[in-house]
């Protein structure tokens, strides 16, 4: 009984100690988002400017695939790396190995296909050959994100945030600088546009090489079947949840750009581009947390964990308030006037962003019981409700009934991870230890 007494207050010693350092790490990288963000808002903003409605909606598609495709091809591979390689320091070399090969051997097979099978799917899906360039792009951006991310994800688990922040801002920046060169050569179409937006990526890549030891990647062996399976074990779970909540993040467009034209899809996407700086601090809070988060066992840490971040996201969701109060004045003040009818969605939009900013962070509570096959009920109630809302609403109503059907099912999926963790929190703790290599 004093042996378990003694633990807790260690446990709840090591929360005050690091309590503070957490949440100026938290800052800085946050600073970082918002400077990626920043350079991704001006160089949308850039394309906007330069190309008309109709390209810009295909390139709004291209784009939401890349995304999908990013989360297919190893996002939670990128989660389980960081959190096993900060447990397993002895092993981080080959932890790092095997998420590295996994990653390259999904993307480039992923990208092959969709290279020569673009055509068909353009047809099939969105009746437009014209779309099939951009899903060709889509497939050689999504490899050169995988090694991007690679690279984020190991100064991550190395602790190196001035290092990662750096390299997130430096994508950005050369992609907002190559397409601002363009449009003042009078060069900027949508082709050049797609592949600045997929090309960064492996630029990126190369140069992000340097903040690495290159004697722990040689020689290029394949490792065992033992460390793959390790890192599938969690990271299956953890891949399979993202997918499923990036599709849902997409099949709003995705439906507006099947059953609408193009340009509805554009203004529908200046309202989700608005949108996605609160999905980015939901994002920054959720990376720096998750390697303390990791690291809290009882349920008590737990709770306290969970009442500190609730905290802290709501005085983000107090700071991003005067985005909906001001967006008539801010969307054509940017955008230009023939985009003023995004500032309505926006602020259908803002409801749901701020409910996950609130509830999605609190779901690291259960990564830190090794519990991430639960988060897949969470992730299927919002995607089969945004599926059943956007063929309910979006045929009828457009980019009203998609932006609604947006907000009922981030709110579901809100409702559910609340669920889980209740009940979760409410179990004995379980055994946590994890074979990785």
């Amino acid at each position: 009984m004093a042996s378990a007494a003694c633990s807790v207050s260690e446990s709840k010693a090591e929360l005050s100690t690091h309590g503070k350092s957490i949440y100026k790490t938290s800052a800085v990288v946050f600073a970082a988002n918002i400077a990626y963000l920043g350079l991704g808002f001006l160089a949308n903003l850039i394309v906007v400017r330069a190309l008309s409605p109709q390209a810009f909606g295909v390139l709004s598609i291209a784009l939401a695939l890349l995304i999908i495709l990013q989360e297919v091809c190893g996002g939670g591979i990128d989660v389980t790396m960081v959190k096993f390689a900060s447990e397993h320091q002895d092993r981080a070399v080959s932890i790092y190995r095997t998420a590295l090969q996994l990653k390259i051997i999904v993307n480039a097979s992923l990208a092959i296909i969709l290279w020569f099978c673009a055509e068909p799917i353009a047809q099939l899906a969105f009746r437009d050959a014209s779309v099939a360039l951009p899903l060709q792009v889509a497939g050689v951006g999504a490899f050169g994100s995988s090694l991007y991310t690679f690279l984020l994800a190991r100064l991550q688990a190395e602790q190196r945030f001035f290092a990662y922040s750096v390299h997130r801002v430096f994508n950005n920046t050369v992609k907002c600088g190559l397409l601002a060169l363009l449009w003042w050569m009078g060069a900027l179409q949508l082709t050049q546009a797609l592949w600045v937006t997929a090309g960064v990526f492996l630029v990126s890549s190369a140069i992000g090489m340097f903040w690495l030891d290159r004697k722990e990647l040689l020689p290029i062996r394949l490792e065992s079947a033992a460390s793959f399976r390790s890192l599938l074990i969690f990271g299956g779970a953890v891949t399979l949840s993202r997918v499923l909540f990036t599709l849902y993040s997409r099949i709003d467009l995705l439906f507006l750009g099947h059953y609408w034209t193009k340009a509805d899809v554009a203004v529908y996407s200046v309202a989700g581009n608005m949108a996605y700086l609160i999905d980015l601090c939901t994002y920054s809070v959720i990376l720096t947390l998750l390697p303390h988060a990791s690291r809290l066992k009882g349920a008590e840490d737990l709770r306290q964990y969970a009442k500190r971040t609730l905290r802290l996201c709501s005085m983000f969701a107090a700071v991003l308030l005067p985005l909906f109060l001001f967006a008539p004045f801010i969307t054509p003040l940017l955008f230009g006037q023939r985009y003023a009818e995004a500032a309505g969605l926006f602020r259908i939009l803002f409801a749901g962003c701020i409910g996950t900013l609130l509830v999605h962070p609190l779901y690291l509570i259960l990564y830190a019981r090794n519990r991430p096959m639960m988060l897949l009920f969470a992730d299927g109630v919002l995607v089969i409700t945004s599926v059943v809302c956007n063929l309910t609403l979006t045929p009828a109503w457009g980019a009203l009934g998609a932006a609604t059907g947006s907000v009922i099912a981030r709110l579901c999926g809100c409702i559910a991870i609340v669920l889980l963790l209740w009940i979760e929190l409410r179990q004995p703790e379980r055994s946590h230890n994890l074979k990785t290599v």
